[in-house]
């Protein structure tokens, strides 16, 4: 289930102006060691970043300390802290670096639990439990986070970045390292495809 997460800000116009500014701000100021200007930058992106973690991990405790490392280590380094771009893509990238390794790290240790003997089972098998914890899952899960989560790994993140974030094409272009026409593309998909297994599932 995905976390319960805010926005904020307005993609469009001079209100992106206006944002864009801001955060130009917040880069200075807390390069001087401004806590109340360092407030404000978590304030305005520890949800969003939260949520984009979350079509990586799938864990709300995970995306959280995956963030709040990410800003502890700005803090951590502020005085020499570079940020080339805007501040929104920087603050993705890195989250998203971070949750790639995360990953990264989860699939060294199933490959280390693959290879080791099993354990005996206790009393109530761990696989009746996992069950049980996967059927609350679901039961918990609302038909808009199934349905995105059906969605190819690309396609999903671009569609979380443009409809959840509100980043632009050409934002999530540079944060991916794809062309703003090929983001294009991966949205069409990402939308036809939800389209149809939001049929499927409505008709089931």
């Amino acid at each position: 289930m995905s976390p319960r997460l805010g926005s904020v800000g307005d993609s469009s116009g001079s209100s992106r102006a206006a944002d864009d500014a801001t955060e130009r701000a917040w880069v200075v100021a807390v390069r001087t060691g401004d806590a109340g200007a360092f407030e404000e930058m978590f304030t305005a992106y520890a949800a969003r970043l939260a949520g984009f973690v979350w079509t990586y991990l799938s864990s709300e405790d995970e995306c959280e300390e995956i963030v709040q490392d990410l800003f502890l280590w700005i803090w951590e380094h502020r005085f020499e802290w570079e940020v080339p771009g805007s501040l929104r893509t920087y603050l993705f990238r890195s989250a998203a670096n971070r949750a790639l390794s995360r990953l990264r790290h989860r699939r060294v240790e199933r490959r280390f639990l693959e290879r080791s003997p099993p354990e005996q089972p206790l009393i109530g098998s761990a696989s009746s439990s996992r069950a049980d914890h996967e059927t609350a899952e679901r039961e918990l899960s609302s038909a808009i986070d199934e349905t995105v989560a059906k969605l190819p790994e690309r396609c999903r993140t671009v569609f979380i970045l443009n409809r959840q974030q509100h980043l632009s094409y050409a934002e999530i272009a540079e944060l991916l390292g794809i062309s703003p026409r090929t983001v294009e593309v991966h949205m069409g998909r990402a939308l036809a495809e939800l389209r149809k297994q939001l049929t499927d599932w409505t008709s089931g």
